[in-house]
């Protein structure tokens, strides 16, 4: 797994662009500082044959900067670059563009591609694919939040050439949960899609329901503990490999059931990070492997 992260260094809130931001409570940015420090060595923990971390140098007032995950989406080869709905993050994307640039060969000639300045489009934070071996994937793209739009959906497919209807817009309906990742995540080794139902519409919800995976509904303790914006490591073992979860803050039972189902859950504490809205899988932005590179 690759994945491209950012320091904590001015995470702030100036502006308050979702309901979990409070400017009488902003981050303190050295303890910020330290449980982004403890996400960065549990991955080096898993050594680098599972886990290959890259870095993005902050830059002083881009207050998101650190939640790499909406920079872009990155899968199959390509970087489609975000277009933020909000005008504090714009200046982000010049940065972003910029770094896969500069990486391009390290990246493996990986394609970058943009969608239209008037179309906003929030990258992995509303994005959760699923791969399926003897069909196309199904790619579900959260919208309804005012951060994507639901015309980014085919812009998605016709960049990466996918069947009609695989892009699937899932409506957010709970403003608390205003990107996609922060109300599922799919752990890919188990096919078990995690999602908070109350965050969905009535059309999304049967989407869910009628996905090839296994469901596992959240509770609202554990959705507002932000356990779906969690990250799995398939970590390589001698005898084969076993399944990490890396979340914040979970509940007993959550962690129990993934250990029925044989995933370890790995419990951290990202609560300033919850300030603005976000925790693990927000400050993880994926970057293609190798193998996927064609």
């Amino acid at each position: 797994m690759r994945i491209l992260v950012c320091p904590p260094d001015y995470i702030n809130i100036a502006q308050e662009i979702n309901v979990h931001m409070d400017k009488s409570k902003k981050p303190d940015v050295k303890k910020a500082r330290g449980q982004w420090q403890e996400l960065i060595s549990a991955y080096m923990s898993l050594g680098v044959e599972n886990v290959e971390v890259w870095f993005l140098d902050p830059v002083p007032g881009l207050q998101d900067m650190c939640f790499t995950a909406n920079g872009g989406w990155c899968r199959w080869g390509k970087v489609i670059l975000s277009n933020f709905a909000h005008p504090i993050r714009h200046a982000e994307q010049l940065y972003y563009e910029h770094w896969f640039n500069t990486h391009r060969v390290k990246m493996l000639g990986v394609e970058i591609h943009k969608l239209p300045p008037y179309v906003h489009f929030e990258g992995q934070g509303d994005v959760v694919t699923i791969d399926q071996k003897d069909s196309s994937p199904i790619v579900l793209m959260g919208y309804g939040q005012g951060r994507t739009d639901y015309e980014a959906a085919q812009h998605l497919a016709e960049i990466h050439g996918l069947d009609e209807g695989s892009v699937i817009p899932m409506r957010l309906v709970d403003p608390r949960f205003y990107h996609l990742d922060v109300a599922s995540n799919y752990i890919a080794p188990k096919n078990l899609f995690v999602y908070y139902p109350e965050a969905f519409d009535s059309a999304a919800k049967r989407v869910i329901l009628s996905l090839p995976v296994e469901l596992y509904p959240l509770s609202k303790n554990d959705a507002d503990r932000f356990t779906a914006n969690g990250v799995f490591v398939e970590r390589k073992t001698d005898g084969g490999s076993d399944v990490i979860y890396i979340a914040s803050n979970p509940t007993k039972k959550f962690i129990s059931d993934m250990e029925e189902l044989g995933i370890e859950v790995w419990r951290r504490d990202t609560s300033e990070f919850h300030k603005s809205g976000g925790s693990d899988r927000c400050l993880t932005f994926f970057l293609p492997e190798e193998k996927s590179i064609s």
